[in-house]
């Protein structure tokens, strides 16, 4: 398949085998690719440069988002008695 016409293959529609520029990346996180190139230096995605081409694998890219997307579905710890402030309570929480 050439090049150009692998472009129009939208991501979900990628086989985990396949490969993205460092920019296809960032446009599928929504970041810019100097982020891409940070998560790279920081292990959280693995790449290939070949012929000054920096690519990754379509795979690990959704192995990403699975993870951000689980991360952000998580629920904030909240610390012992720590109770949500609100407008009918004073600010260590007591009822007022």
């Amino acid at each position: 398949m050439s090049a150009k016409r692998n472009r129009l293959i939208p991501f979900d529609q990628r086989p985990d085998s396949g490969r993205l520029r460092v920019a296809a990346v960032a446009e599928v996180l929504d970041v810019a690719p100097s982020t891409v190139y940070r998560l790279i230096s920081g292990g959280q995605l693995r790449a290939a440069r070949l012929g000054g081409v920096t690519s990754l694998k379509v795979g690990d890219v959704r192995a990403l988002l699975q993870t951000l997307d689980a991360a952000a579905r998580r629920p904030l710890p909240c610390s012992p008695g720590s109770e949500r402030v609100g407008a009918n309570t004073d600010h260590q929480g007591e009822p007022t």
